[in-house]
């Protein structure tokens, strides 16, 4: 899958700074960011990316990580509870702080949360975002700390900008590189002061040795192409090199995504959208806009056509039946709604022929008499009205009455049988 990594640039901390400047960007952050874009995400390749997915990786100096056991909270009250635990820990006001949880947290075990300046952060995916790059997520420029060591060093004005290793390899000096170190205690940025040696580096690692043995034994040493004389200096033997480009894409690898809680991306689908929209109204698509518009167009006029053809199809029907009517039964002189009056006049002319109707009482007579059980005495009492029959029905047991129900519903009766009464009705009358 195609990936965008984008570094963001790290966030200011000397010097006074103008109020909301986190908020408006200012000049905090660059018009140009630097960007990895890998067409495997594994590679580093040239050229803008053109689509799938992508990441922002936040500095390490910008990111701190707080290990912390997870509340049993709702979602939505997660980050309420996440602040409450770590409010001792946290210099900024809770507004100015963003948390996020490593991915595999569980509510009553103890993972590493990561706290962020929340201002600078959402700022800077609102500028991502109306230039037309929606971020799904943001990573940390190093893994959460809780697996082997992994020790990154890079010159500090290396801020991931266009540019940044245009200088020769090794040009930094000591004192103009930091190391940032990530391992199962935490993770923090730290710079190398101007003649830091092997015997620092013996000592730094003695000391990670004595407070996590298997990560010191499993640990991984890079260096960009200008800090990578600094480093060997420091390490006193070879350190692998590593870009700044390739070191964002391994960062763009790390499963705990930052964008949680109110940072959280909208829907991939709504996302999505959003990004065909603006596409579909730059200047290049506008023959397309055009060619969809007149689409759209010729569909409506197609339905209408259509709508128009069916109407006047149905109203032709319509002046049919109302002409069978009239032909039928010359008396009716107005028509309001032809099938009802075509069964009322039918009706009343069966009755003045003095012809029995299926609901009349000869009707139901008659297919009471073909469904009586065979041995049982005549009826002894019977009413009818309004299409209803009822009978007397005593002493019958339940293998008769269920032979008589399934008879008449099978000519189309409704039966009803409660206290020796059989109530029969044509299935369907009103």
């Amino acid at each position: 899958m195609s990936l965008l990594a984008l570094q963001l640039p790290p966030r200011q901390r000397l010097g006074p700074r103008a109020a909301g400047a986190d908020a408006a960007l200012g000049a905090a952050v660059p018009a140009q960011w630097f960007y990895s874009h890998s067409t495997d995400g594994k590679r580093a390749g040239a050229g803008k990316s053109t689509g799938g997915e992508a990441v922002t990786g936040a500095g390490t100096a910008d990111v701190s990580w707080h290990r912390v056991r997870v509340p049993k909270a709702p979602a939505s009250r997660m980050r309420a509870a996440l602040l409450g635990l770590l409010e001792e820990q946290l210099l900024e006001d809770e507004n100015a702080v963003h948390l996020a949880l490593a991915a595999d947290a569980k509510p009553g075990t103890d993972t590493w949360v990561a706290a962020t300046h929340a201002p600078y952060l959402a700022a800077a995916l609102a500028a991502l975002q109306s230039a037309g790059v929606h971020v799904a997520r943001v990573v940390s420029a190093l893994p959460p700390p809780g697996g082997p060591l992994r020790a990154h060093f890079s010159s500090m004005d290396e801020a991931g900008l266009p540019g940044a290793e245009t200088a020769p390899a090794g040009a930094a000096q000591a004192g103009e590189v930091a190391l940032t170190l990530s391992a199962e205690t935490g993770a923090w940025q730290m710079p190398l002061a101007a003649g830091a040696t092997a015997a620092a580096s013996t000592r730094l690692v003695e000391a990670l040795r004595q407070a996590q043995p298997t990560a010191v034994a499993q640990q991984c040493w890079t260096a960009t192409p200008r800090a990578t004389a600094a480093a060997q200096r420091f390490l006193g033997r070879p350190v692998p090199v590593q870009s700044t480009a390739e070191h964002l894409l391994e960062a763009a690898e790390s499963s705990t995504n930052l964008r949680q809680f109110e940072l959280a991306p909208q829907h991939r689908g709504l996302a999505a959208l959003g990004a065909a929209t603006r596409q579909l109204r730059t200047p290049q698509w506008r023959t397309v806009r055009w060619g969809l518009a007149t689409l759209v167009g010729l569909q409506l006029l197609g339905l209408n056509v259509a709508a128009w053809s069916q109407q006047r199809t149905l109203q032709t029907r319509r002046a049919d039946v109302d002409q069978l009517l009239r032909s039928a039964h010359p008396g009716v002189k107005v028509v309001l709604d032809a099938p009802l009056q075509m069964r009322s006049e039918t009706e009343r002319l069966r009755a003045a022929a003095g012809r029995p109707g299926p609901a009349d009482l000869e009707a139901a007579l008659a297919q009471a008499a073909a469904a009586w059980p065979e041995g049982k005495t005549a009826v002894q009492a019977l009413r009818f009205e309004a299409g209803r029959l009822s009978l007397s029905s005593p002493g019958w047991n339940e293998a008769e009455q269920a032979a008589f129900r399934d008879r008449l519903q099978a000519a189309g009766w409704a039966v009803n049988q409660a206290d020796g009464l059989v109530a029969i009705t044509r299935a369907g009358a009103r």
